[in-house]
Formats: structure tokens, C-alpha cells, sequence
């Protein structure tokens, strides 16, 4: 499939307005990763249970909003917009969502990408830069080039997907970047990869089954060195 990057994949990403992003409430916890080979490694692991975000009256006007994390939250407004325009490649999960500390009735949902672009190749810049065979750390080089990033003998062809090792970062396809464009107002901007500048510093996005479930790794038969 011939494909220019640069005009023709984007990423999904909060408008950066801080007025706009929401905040986990307490009583959303991270696992805690320790390393019995090297200290060094004791980091915070996957998010535990339901996602409990604090959402102000103007941001719960917005067809999608943001967390300070980058949890991207879609109306069911929205939800109904992806699937009249068959857009694939993604999952929703239950959020809470409270003002001023109490629960509020909502339409959000928490959006899941489970389309998947592959592994980033060499040519773009990541390389392993290690692997812990005790804690399963895994790090990363970053993206020089956003050009070559994806491998489309790899892409599964969703309309929303991720590239390893960039989970937290929500590839669209030209389809679902102009329809995203129209939904996500001030709170969201599409930005074609190819105008993303060089990355700096390393990449440590854990293992693949923090962002994935079980079935859909097996489904992806992908290496088990990133599972």
C-alpha cells in the first residue's frame, strides 16, 4: 500500500490548555514495580481499576476531554460519530467523573486504543536499548524521524491505533483525523506525524500488556520479548 506519511497519518493529542485537562482523583492508584537485579528500576507501573477524573463545568461541554495523564475521554456523542463512520480500532471503559468532589451523571467514556501500526522500525530512530529479564524494563532510543516510523506491512489497518514503543501516543488515519478535527474543539489538536519535531531522551513505555489486554497480544502474535 502506497502512503505518505506526512499528509496522511496524525496524531491525537490534549490542545495542551491547561484550564481544560482534568485531574485523577485519589482514589486512583499505580502499581509499584520493584527490581531485584537493580534498584535503579523501581518505577510506577499500570493504573489499577476505574479511572476517577475531576472535570470542570467547561470541559464537560466538550465532545472529548483530557487528563492531566493523557486519558483521552469521548462523549457518547462522539462514540456514535466513530461508528456511523465505521472507525475502528478502538475500545471505551468506564470513567467516574466528579465536580467539586461529587460523582456527576456524564456521557464520557474513556477511550482505549486497540488498533495497532507495529513495531517502529530501526529507521526512525527507536532501537532497544534495554530489556530487564527480571523486572521486564524495557528502554528505549526516541523518534528522529516521524516519517519512518510506521511499517505498513505491519499496520492492521484501524482507523485508531498505537505504535510500539509509543502506547500512550493515538495514531489517526486521515478518515479519523477529519472527523476528530470537528469533535474535539479547543480541548484537542490532530497533528500530521510529519510535522512533529525529533524526540529527546528516551522512551520507557513498559510492556505491552499494560495497554493491551491478553487476548488482543495474542491476537497480534507479537514478539514475546515487549508482552
Amino acid at each position: 500500500m502506497k502512503m505518505t506519511m506526512k499528509q496522511r497519518i496524525s496524531i491525537l493529542k490534549s490542545s495542551g490548555n491547561l484550564s481544560l485537562l482534568g485531574t485523577w482523583n485519589s482514589s486512583v492508584s499505580l502499581t509499584s514495580i520493584t527490581c531485584n537485579l537493580n534498584p535503579g528500576h523501581q518505577r510506577v507501573g499500570p493504573r489499577v481499576g476505574q479511572l476517577s477524573v475531576e472535570l470542570n463545568k467547561k470541559v464537560m461541554k466538550n465532545q472529548i476531554a483530557w487528563t492531566w495523564y493523557s486519558n483521552c475521554l469521548v462523549s457518547q456523542n462522539s462514540l456514535e460519530v466513530f461508528r456511523n463512520a465505521s472507525l475502528t480500532g478502538f475500545d471505551i471503559q468506564s470513567v467516574e467523573i466528579t465536580q467539586k468532589g461529587s460523582i456527576v451523571d456524564h456521557s464520557f467514556s474513556e477511550l482505549l486504543v486497540t488498533g495497532w501500526g507495529g513495531v517502529a522500525p530501526e529507521a526512525c530512530g527507536v532501537k532497544l536499548l534495554e530489556s530487564c529479564p527480571a523486572c521486564g524494563l524495557l528502554r528505549y532510543s526516541a523518534v528522529t524521524d516521524w516519517n519512518h516510523l510506521i511499517d505498513l506491512d505491519a499496520w492492521d489497518g484501524s482507523s485508531i491505533f498505537m505504535v510500539w514503543p509509543l502506547p500512550k501516543y493515538i495514531f489517526l488515519t486521515e478518515k479519523a483525523a477529519e472527523i476528530i478535527k470537528i469533535l474535539g474543539g479547543d480541548s484537542t489538536d490532530v497533528i500530521p506525524i510529519g510535522d512533529l519535531e525529533p524526540q529527546k531522551g528516551e522512551l520507557s513505555p513498559g510492556r505491552l500488556g499494560n495497554w493491551l489486554s491478553e487476548h488482543r497480544i495474542e491476537e497480534l502474535n507479537v514478539d514475546q520479548t515487549i508482552r
